[in-house]
């Protein structure tokens, strides 16, 4: 009934109807309901960013980008979107493409520090290893116990051939994250 006659809170309900499909893993519900409300609401990028998220969860990374860019169409300065287009490129191997995007990502956002690994990740994969170190530094120190602030430092390292200290961060990151699969793999080249 509040679907069919939303007044003017119908994206407010189409957003907690598709967090409850979520909660309770009724994708093809989600999905349904993120067609609509995306017709219905055309400006409006939360439906777009759902899409995203689901895409991600299965490892559909072109559907993530697709759906983070139109995302972006109807809100460029989403730090969501931006952040989650960055990943999405970055993982399908455009680290080029991908560090435009995490630097995008402002300073005030719960995604900064995330981009500022991300993008330094890109860097390590372009090559340019010192300016990642120097973009990490700008992090500052209360960061030093994230895993992926660590395995990135550790990646930088190791291109430096500083074994030793790449693996001290590794064992670190491997105590907070003791199964993540990229930790244990560099830990194991340092």
């Amino acid at each position: 009934q509040l679907l069919l006659d939303p007044r003017d809170e119908g994206a407010e309900i189409c957003e907690a109807y598709a967090t409850g499909f979520l909660l309770a893993y009724r994708v093809d519900r989600v999905e349904a309901l993120v067609s609509a409300w995306a017709s219905d609401y055309p400006q409006d990028p939360l439906p777009h960013l759902i899409r995203a998220r689901l895409a991600r969860s299965f490892n559909g990374w072109k559907e993530a980008e697709a759906a983070y860019r139109r995302a972006l169409e109807r809100d460029p300065d989403s730090d969501e979107a931006q952040h989650g287009l960055a990943d999405s490129l970055l993982t399908q191997q455009r680290p080029e493409d991908a560090l435009d995007w995490y630097l995008r990502v402002p300073a005030k956002s719960r995604h900064y520090v995330d981009a500022r690994i991300g993008a330094a990740d890109c860097l390590v994969a372009l090559g340019r290893s010192e300016e990642a170190a120097a973009l990490l530094e700008e992090i500052g120190p209360g960061s030093n116990e994230n895993p992926k602030l660590l395995l990135t430092q550790a990646r930088i390292d190791l291109e430096a051939g500083q074994y030793a200290p790449a693996a001290e961060k590794l064992r670190r990151a491997r105590t907070l994250q003791p199964l993540n699969d990229d930790i244990l793999f560099a830990l194991a080249s340092a």
